[in-house]
């Protein structure tokens, strides 16, 4: 994992995109954009060099986990060996100190914050099955946003423009899947509010998620317990279930 992982950075590691971007990709990675930076992410996603940063911040979320400091100390060494270039190894050594002190930051922040908070969001995040218009058996086609979140094509539905309340319920299930959970808390919570919504129950559930993701803990938790206590609920004993998996320091 360790040379799969260091073999990423040599060949993605870059310092050329301006300080604005890099902080955009930060906030994405841990689920932090609001709505106005959401679009702005989407835009930049269509440059290669914006996109690359991002699967290399992802890459270094994955794998800060598992990256050990003797790890990091072997790979230096071994690229010291690779050339008696003096200014090759010097320029190897300050990228692997960046990447030191990357690890330990992912260590430090994602592991002990973000570990449990993940885990618990895949475990219980699931697609919803699309029940307004489901696509016709031989039809590949997808016309509406629940279409298209039933197709995967999250960002087309991400994007889209919903017609009604159940079309913006599937937007926002397809700002969750691409993680901008910002976006998708705005529409939840009015539609979790809306008496005699169709889907209200499940956009409680759904919100309850996306406030657990957005480390929003206490309007997560309290959520949960109230669906937990809601005997007519359908996702009650998941919330139970998932509240008894809740981390201790949340």
């Amino acid at each position: 994992m360790g040379q799969n992982y260091f073999s990423i950075i040599r060949n993605n590691f870059r310092m050329n995109l301006p300080p604005e971007d890099i902080a955009l990709i930060e906030k994405y990675v841990n689920g932090n954009l609001d709505p106005q930076e959401s679009k702005a992410f989407r835009v930049k996603m269509e440059s290669e060099d914006f996109a690359a940063e991002v699967r290399f911040y992802e890459s270094l979320k994955r794998s800060g986990k598992e990256l050990g400091r003797e790890e990091i100390r072997s790979q230096m060494l071994e690229w010291d060996h690779e050339s008696d270039n003096t200014v090759q190894i010097r320029r190897r050594w300050m990228i692997a100190a960046a990447i030191s002190l990357l690890c330990i930051a992912a260590v430090a922040y994602f592991y002990v914050r973000d570990y449990a908070n993940v885990d618990i969001y895949q475990v219980h995040f699931k697609q919803f099955p699309n029940l307004v218009d489901p696509i016709e058996k031989g039809n590949s086609e997808a016309s509406t946003i629940s279409q298209l979140y039933e197709s995967r094509n999250y960002m087309d539905a991400a994007s889209s423009v919903p017609t009604d309340s159940l079309q913006r319920f599937y937007q926002a299930l397809a700002y969750m899947e691409s993680e901008a959970f910002a976006d998708a808390a705005l529409i939840l919570e009015e539609l979790a509010s809306t008496p005699g919504f169709r889907f209200m129950d499940e956009a409680r559930w759904y919100l309850a998620l996306c406030y657990y993701r957005q480390q929003r803990w206490t309007d997560s938790r309290t959520l949960f317990e109230n669906i937990g206590e809601n005997d007519d609920h359908p996702y009650q004993m998941e919330s139970i279930q998932l509240l008894e998996q809740w981390p201790s320091d949340e």
